[in-house]
């Protein structure tokens, strides 16, 4: 409606003759209905009734204009209302309750395309794709059921077919009409797609971070002020710090010892100046030790070529240096080892041979003699050159030819040769060729020193599979093991402990085994682990593991030491646990789980040392595995790829109760024909198998359940000897209790949850019974004193109840919304002390503050104590007023402010000296309740700030 518009209705207000002309005559009519004068009152004069009457028409008139402004007043409020409906930024749509659009602003027509006319009474549902209609109805009909405002998520159609994500806001409203439903529109397109945006943007960031980890070289970046900002994991690796140390710290003083300082300090004021460097470099290690590395070092300028950081890369070219020093000095012993040559070839079993430079035998040894003789079927004699030794065997003259003379080129060779003898027997010899100078430095010929290692290589390919299989069992476990040393070190780290802490198995090996324990229980930890030294076994021992996020998880711990040959000192200890921390929630106690192990990393120094020490390695190794299964608390079974059972532990035996005569037969299927009239689903599990056959490659998780109640974990993975799948290991563990735990943990939630809100409800009604007492009791007393305590006391109960009222209508029992609640305390308190001719309005700011309930109690009566008085005091002498109150949260402190334009505060008011009641309660209840501020300021008004801080909730 336009001004012009608005104007003519008012103008139509003050001269419809058809008003007056109503009203002349239902008075006429009225008047003559009245008796004449009564008997015995006296009669007026004619001058008398005419001043009188004029009087009244004068009153009439008065109140006929304060009549006619009003109806103007409301006019306009209205109109002003219907523009704020129509031009809202939101669409508002009212349904009947089958439906259909009753009512629609100008925003809702807009957004679906349609004649605002057109939407009377048609369908809703028609605006709905028809992916969503399901959902549609059901929101629909729980919106019909319940009270409260409900919110979704759907895709409308507009009239052009086209379709736009919106937010639907809905509640159900009860009127003299009947049943309906306000549903308010907002199209949230826009949003959706800014936030995949910002997900593709926060992507292409975090993969040029993982370009820059995957960098084998130290990547550095320094600010113009030396400030570390970047940092990868080669940095991490070459110099000892990681990026969390290092991050803000000057460069120089991390990376650079004292004695290179100068020289970095004028290679970064080059750098600042635009050039570029490179070069050798002396850095030091966070151990302390110095190391040389090649460092590559650019500036980066922004488009107003302002220096913005500088971009390093280096690797450590320590190696290179000691290699070169080897060389050296490895010239000067050739010279000793010619002269020494004949000594050290006597009555050794040792291949050994020597060439000139025309590839001629000029020395070679018995044994080097007796193998040729079988490879080749001839004798070797001195000066017998390579081509008349294999001219029979071309492909080994070739191969020996280009061997040699790389020898003869200046090349040392250190490689292992392979071939069969004459019989069809595999030779495996470790070969160090090396060139002979003479002292001038001159190759005069070629050395060939060979050692027999084909027992060792067999031994060691033998040891690697009964390795690989060990740690294919351990490491993909799924329980976590962990393995330390007698210093306590940890030697070992499987995936599932890995899982169990967040934390990598190459950032703990080596490390102590008190990093993975909470402070409060080192010691005591510590003092149990001390005693698997001596041999001494766990068996379900709980102790608490720190996760990398400070998590606190309880492990219920099996332990068995792993002996060296002797078989009474231990050289390690290997620990197996399971996570009962869920297990523990449930039963209202916190427990972790933590399982510990180990693997021996045993350096071989010398081959024939290696020879002597590999049985005792295997030993070891099978001694692990076989304390390894057993130390588990799962039931283990190994099976085959042609159906027969491998291996197996007591846990198992003892979970299925297994006759050890099926067992000892090793036929899987007999077991399996075992166990299946024990369970509930046979079928499912025996497909389940049958599919795992069928793609032995796969890992599977499932559960099975028995006819006597209990559930086992079963988790499944092949066994794999390198890149060769040789069976599978099974996995069971019995979660009976468990579950059986978590679903009366259910059942008792749902119970404490119904029993509180009933004790918030009940205290409300409670609440309110002395509060309507105390209205009756104001209301029947005529002593204002009386009143206003007993109007103090009723609105401090009102606020208490209101709280109670928010805390069971509320599915959040911890905290309540403190702005929803000022509002409830104005609504009330407008009611009280709102007096005709006086109008006081109250704005409240519409952001949502949440407190907890031992705040919000205190809160709401500070504010009521101070919106009363000023409702009682700040406009003595007015008509007109205004509070403003607001509420907000920043940096974890609550900030309230009220302002009125009042009189304001006395000059001499000091708030802390004051002794009324009501000022006392505010500061008692700021001061050591809310453990806040408040300060009084008389600004166009009065103005009181308070300030608290937000209380954590317990478990947050």
């Amino acid at each position: 409606m336009t001004a012009r518009q608005k104007s003519g209705d008012k103008e139509k207000l003050r001269k419809s003759p058809g008003s007056a002309s109503s009203s002349r005559k239902i008075a006429e009519r009225k008047l003559a209905e009245f008796p004449g004068v009564p008997p015995g009152m006296t009669a007026k004069t004619a001058e008398e009734l005419i001043h009188e009457l004029q009087v009244h028409q004068i009153e009439l008139e008065t109140q006929a204009e304060e009549l006619r402004q009003a109806q103007v007043s409301l006019t306009e409020s209205r109109d002003e209302y219907l523009d704020l409906y129509d031009f809202a930024p939101i669409g508002y749509l009212t349904l009947t309750g089958a439906a259909l659009i009753s009512r629609a602003n100008l925003t809702a027509a807009m957004l679906l395309g349609v004649d605002r006319t057109r939407l009377k009474n048609a369908r809703f549902r028609t605006h709905i794709v028809p992916e969503d209609l399901e959902r549609w109805d059901q929101y629909f009909v729980t919106l019909k059921k319940t009270d409260e405002k409900l919110t979704t998520t759907m895709r409308l159609m507009r009239a052009d077919t086209s379709v736009f994500t919106a937010r639907l806001e809905s509640i159900r409203l009860k009127s003299s009409d009947g049943l309906s439903i306000r549903v308010a529109i907002s199209d949230i397109s826009d949003l959706i797609m800014a936030e995949t945006e910002l997900k593709t943007s926060g992507d292409r960031i975090r993969l040029q971070a993982r370009m820059l980890d995957a960098v084998g070289d130290a990547v550095i970046a320094v600010n113009p002020d030396r400030r570390i900002i970047f940092w990868n994991k080669a940095a991490t690796l070459t110099y000892g710090w990681t990026s969390e140390e290092v991050l803000g710290h000057d460069t120089i003083e991390v990376t650079v010892p004292e004695l290179s300082k100068d020289s970095a300090r004028e290679i970064l004021s080059k750098l600042s100046q635009g050039e570029s460097w490179s070069g050798e470099f002396l850095v030091r290690h966070r151990d302390g030790h110095q190391f040389p590395v090649y460092v590559t070092d650019s500036p980066v300028f922004d488009d107003n070529k302002n220096l913005i950081a500088i971009i390093g890369t280096s690797h450590d070219i320590s190696r290179q240096h000691m290699i070169q020093d080897v060389l050296e000095q490895n010239e000067e012993d050739l010279i000793r080892a010619h002269e020494l040559l004949e000594a050290v070839t006597k009555g050794t079993d040792v291949i050994i041979a020597v060439q000139d430079v025309n590839l001629r035998y000029i020395y070679f040894n018995e044994t080097y003699k007796a193998e040729i003789k079988q490879l080749t079927g001839k004798d070797l004699t001195l000066g017998t050159s390579m081509e008349e030794l294999f001219c029979d065997l071309p492909e080994e003259l070739k191969r020996s030819k280009r061997t040699w003379q790389k020898i003869l080129d200046g090349r040392n060779l250190n490689q292992m040769a392979e071939f069969f003898d004459s019989s069809g027997n595999r030779k495996v010899y470790h070969v160090l060729h090396t060139p002979i100078r003479d002292a001038r430095g001159t190759i005069i010929g070629a050395g060939e020193i060979a050692y027999d290692v084909t027992k060792h290589v067999q031994t060691e390919e033998k040891l690697r599979e009964t390795k690989e299989y060990l740690d294919n069992l351990i490491t993909y476990a799924s329980a976590p093991i962990i393995v330390w040393n007698p210093q306590f070190c940890i030697t070992r780290f499987n995936r599932a402990f890995e899982h169990l802490t967040g934390r990598s198995a190459e950032e703990m090996i080596g490390q102590p085994v008190e990093i993975l324990l909470p402070k409060e229980h080192v010691n005591a930890a510590m003092d149990l682990i001390r005693k698997t030294t001596e041999g001494e076994r766990w068996e379900s021992v709980e102790m608490p593991i720190l996760h990398r996020n400070g998590e606190i998880r309880i492990v219920l711990w099996n332990s068995a030491s792993i002996f060296g040959q002797d078989g009474t000192t231990v050289i390690s200890t290997i620990a197996q646990g399971q996570d009962i921390t869920d297990r523990k929630k449930i039963e209202s106690e916190y427990r972790k789980r933590s399982v510990e192990y180990a693997d021996m990393n045993v350096i071989l120094q010398q081959e024939i040392w290696q020879r002597k020490a590999s049985d005792t390695l295997l030993k070891n190794t099978l001694s692990l595995l076989h304390a390894s299964l057993e130390s588990t608390a799962d039931g283990i079974l190994v099976v085959g790829n042609e159906g027969k059972i491998t291996s197996y532990n007591q846990n198992f035996i003892t979970m299925w109760n297994v006759p050890p005569s099926l067992l000892e037969n090793g036929e899987e299927q007999n077991v399996t024909n075992f166990f299946m009239p024990q369970l509930k689903n046979p079928e499912g599990v025996l497909a389940n198998s049958k599919d795992l056959n069928a793609h032995p490659g796969r890992e599977s998780f499932d559960m099975i359940e028995f006819l006597d109640g209990r559930i086992f974990e079963r988790y499944s993975k092949p066994q794999k000897v390198g890149d060769t799948i040789v069976g599978r290991v099974w996995s069971f563990r019995d979660i009976t209790d468990r579950k059986h735990a978590e679903e009366k943990l259910v059942s008792t939630l749902q119970e404490k949850e119904v029993l509180l809100r009933e004790i918030h409800h009940r205290v409300k009604n409670n609440l309110q019974l002395i509060s309507g007492l105390l209205d009756m009791t104001r209301m029947r007393t005529a002593d204002e004193v009386t009143v206003a305590i007993l109007t103090d006391m009723m609105l401090k109960i009102q606020t208490m109840a209101q709280i109670h009222t928010r805390l069971y209508e509320s599915k959040q029992f911890g905290k309540i919304s403190i702005t929803s609640q000022f509002r409830d305390q104005v609504d009330s308190l407008t009611n009280i002390f709102s007096k005709k001719g006086h109008k006081i309005t109250c704005e409240i700011n519409p952001d949502d503050v949440f407190l907890p309930v031992d705040q919000a109690l205190p809160c709401a009566l500070v504010v009521n104590e101070i919106l009363s008085n000023a409702y009682k005091h700040a406009f003595i002498g007015r008509k007109h007023g205004k509070i403003e109150v607001s509420a907000v949260q920043e940096d974890g402190h609550i900030g309230i402010t009220i302002h009125d334009n009042g009189v304001g505060l006395p000059e001499n008011f000091e708030f802390h000296r004051e002794n009324s009641l009501g000022l006392k309660l505010i500061r008692t209840l700021v001061q050591h309740q809310l453990r806040g501020t408040i300060r009084f300021e008389n600004r166009n008004g009065t103005e009181i700030r308070i300030q608290f801080p937000l209380a954590i909730e317990e478990g947050n």
